[in-house]
């Protein structure tokens, strides 16, 4: 009786599928169901108590795609339709050509502007694709959404990201220092198994790992200990995924990322031709291995500094003489100040050195008109005060600010004209979304980000005593 109450509810789901799919697009009714709908039918068509379970069952066969939790319980029947719209986001020029120029950086949002809006899908099934992209390993979050702050979700599409030489490991990762390392050697390596890696490290880690095509780094607080997991090749499709290890309880760590690993190509169906296994006294195989990825602790308080480095004007070498005096002052008094320019590369690498400076204990703002035109610098003047979780008070206990002659921002009408100007750019550029360049297009999406921001932030900057020579920044940045 199980099994006919079972084939019943699957031909009633079959049913409500085939009959949609003759209608018209924009009349189609029954491309998901709600979990509600789907055990009334369950109690109606073969009394199954457990609707769960048949759920999961009717997923595994392809005739639903269900995953606990994700798209409100709801079940995706027309998963052709679905299907599309993911695809198309990869497969169409307009749309992939931009992913890569984002180095596989994406919001939701972004694929709205790029093709799911014009296709006519609602924000809602919209998100449904996300999450379905996301339950299938193709993305993951980065940085995770803060509605009270405006802030939306960023994604990965791991297939996407930068190749390992854009990626400065040789500032995180020591090759002298003694490693642990670990093989799987695959006959025949898929690029799945790569990608589900990156991507289950990224929902753990989000900006707190290094991502780059085909491996990812990151740092363990609870082992202390710093890994690399990367996918190498042999001849023809073989190929391995190679686990490094260093520092802290690195044995700890690798015979964690040795069960992760095992998980993941357990999960394709992968069979290594040779594994390495993991030491029993350090993790057992049967426990989920538990991974707490946080930046990694400096060894000395570390400061920042934000200023408008590239320019060779005399204005420019200006500020980079303040900087450079401010750096030395600060190795004289045993801290370290980082400056972008020497930790950065090139586009999202900003928002890594950000996230960086928010949990700094100081960020020293050496603010000028060129600061105020950039889009890098108003964005990381914008990830302080996001930080500081919008508070005035965390904001100004965090930044000392340094205002040079040329930095007008001391009325309300000062601070207006920069509001004005910044939402002038944003709103320019968009109208030209199609045509920007990879530069360009960055700076649309830091600009979108922090422009409806800038009087706010501006008026919290003139509201505090600023020092007027390089000796007061001094004593105003270092003696308190």
């Amino acid at each position: 009786e199980i099994g006919v109450g079972r084939a019943r509810v699957k031909r009633h789901l079959e049913t409500l599928r085939d009959e949609d799919a003759v209608r018209h697009p924009s009349e189609r009714q029954n491309r998901t169901l709600s979990y509600a709908a789907f055990e009334t039918i369950c109690t109606d068509e073969g009394g199954i108590s457990k609707p769960e379970y048949l759920a999961d069952f009717l997923h595994n066969c392809g005739t639903i795609f269900w995953r606990k939790g994700l798209f409100q319980n709801s079940l995706i029947l027309d998963q052709g339709w679905a299907l599309e719209a993911i695809y198309a986001v990869f497969h169409r020029e307009k749309s992939l050509a931009k992913l890569k120029r984002q180095n596989g950086r994406f919001t939701l949002a972004d694929l709205g502007e790029w093709i799911w809006d014009e296709a006519g899908h609602s924000v809602e099934e919209q998100q449904l694709f996300i999450e379905m992209m996301q339950s299938c390993g193709i993305c993951f979050v980065h940085r995770r959404e803060d509605e009270r702050l405006g802030i939306e979700a960023e994604y990965i599409a791991p297939d996407h990201l930068p190749n390992r030489s854009e990626i400065r490991l040789h500032q995180v990762w020591e090759d002298d220092a003694a490693t642990e390392t670990a093989s799987f050697n695959y006959s025949l390596l898929p690029e799945t198994l790569i990608r589900s890696i990156t991507s289950r490290i990224g929902q753990l880690a989000g900006l707190d790992a290094e991502y780059w095509q085909g491996g990812v780094f990151f740092y363990d607080a609870q082992t202390k200990s710093r890994a690399i997991i990367e996918q190498t090749r042999g001849e023809g499709r073989q190929g391995g995924i190679r686990i490094s290890a260093q520092r802290g309880d690195a044995k700890m760590l690798l015979s964690k990322l040795i069960t992760l690993v095992t998980e993941e190509q357990s999960k394709l169906g992968l069979t290594p031709a040779q594994a390495p296994s993991a030491p029993s006294h350090h993790h057992k195989a049967e426990e989920p291995p538990k991974l707490t990825i946080t930046p990694e602790p400096s060894e000395k308080p570390t400061w920042f500094v934000s200023y408008a480095w590239k320019d060779k004007t005399p204005a420019g070498a200006k500020r980079e003489e303040i900087v450079d005096k401010l750096c030395t002052e600060a190795e004289a008094k045993g801290k370290i100040i980082l400056r972008d320019k020497q930790v950065l590369g090139l586009g999202d690498r900003i928002s890594k050195f950000m996230v960086r400076i928010g949990q700094g204990e100081r960020v020293f703002v050496v603010l000028s008109d060129k600061y105020l035109r950039s889009p890098n610098c108003m964005f990381e003047l914008y990830e302080i005060w996001r930080n500081s979780r919008l508070d005035d008070k965390e904001f100004l206990k965090r930044i000392r600010i340094f205002a040079l002659d040329d930095a007008t921002i001391w009325t309300p009408l000062d601070r207006a004209k920069w509001a004005k100007h910044w939402r002038t750019q944003f709103e320019e550029l968009k109208e030209y979304l199609d045509d920007l360049g990879a530069a360009d297009l960055q700076h649309y999406r830091l600009m979108k980000m922090f422009h409806s921001q800038v009087g706010d932030i501006l008026a919290t900057v003139a509201d505090t005593l600023q020092p007027r020579t390089f000796d007061e920044l001094v004593k105003y940045g270092f003696d308190d």
